[in-house]
């Protein structure tokens, strides 16, 4: 009996420390508090709901109907969550680590844009992600480099869409440039740039 007790005891502790190592807030229970507020049409018991599919049957593509539609849960794991809200419209989540999220809304198509924020687990938001065309490094090859800088001079303006890897800490990113051209009967042609981008020392580059 005594025996029983210690091997019990030691079990607990593992356990407890195993929690400990891992801690903070899980990507299930942030997405799962996230205040009714920022997404009214989706209360918790539909995101319960999307969860509770998408972990019996994590290959299929969860989907709840809402008042604005179809609302489809394409992708959970411990990191990274999709949700397809419309046919125009996303919102990946990502865990940074147990006290910090990366949430990235995009919107639009053909052409997409991206608003990138990153939230405490009780939802407070810390920090603006901006991805700006501005701060593309140049290409090492020197023609390369010529062609993105007249792109980026000739562009009337840069989308910028951001997406998810497997993990929030990589992003693909595009940089959507339609050039007009005026001598061509103002006709308008889409051009792009991409990058790759890790976190590294607290931030993006």
């Amino acid at each position: 009996m005594r025996k029983t007790i210690i091997t019990l005891i030691f079990i607990l502790l593992f356990s407890t420390n195993g929690m400990a190592e891992n801690g903070g807030t899980t990507l299930s229970e942030f997405f799962l508090n996230m205040p009714d507020s920022m997404m009214p049409y989706l209360p918790m018991s539909q995101r319960k709901e999307l969860v509770d599919i998408k972990n019996m049957e994590p290959d299929s593509i969860a989907t709840v109907s809402t008042a604005l539609g179809e609302v489809r849960m394409t992708r959970l794991t411990d990191n990274v969550l999709t949700l397809q809200l419309s046919e125009n419209s996303r919102i990946e989540i990502g865990r940074m680590d147990g006290s910090r999220f990366l949430c990235i809304n995009t919107y639009g198509a053909p052409l997409q844009e991206s608003k990138c924020r990153i939230y405490g687990s009780d939802w407070k938001e810390l920090e603006t992600v901006d991805f700006s065309a501005t701060d593309l490094p140049k290409p090492t090859d020197k023609e390369e480099a010529d062609q993105q800088e007249e792109l980026l001079s000739n562009a009337e303006f840069t989308l910028v869409s951001v997406t998810m890897t497997d993990t929030p800490r990589e992003l693909n990113v595009k940089y959507d440039i339609p050039l007009t051209y005026k001598d061509d009967n103002n006709d308008t042609t889409e051009q792009y740039l991409q990058r790759n981008i890790k976190w590294k020392g607290g931030s993006f580059n």
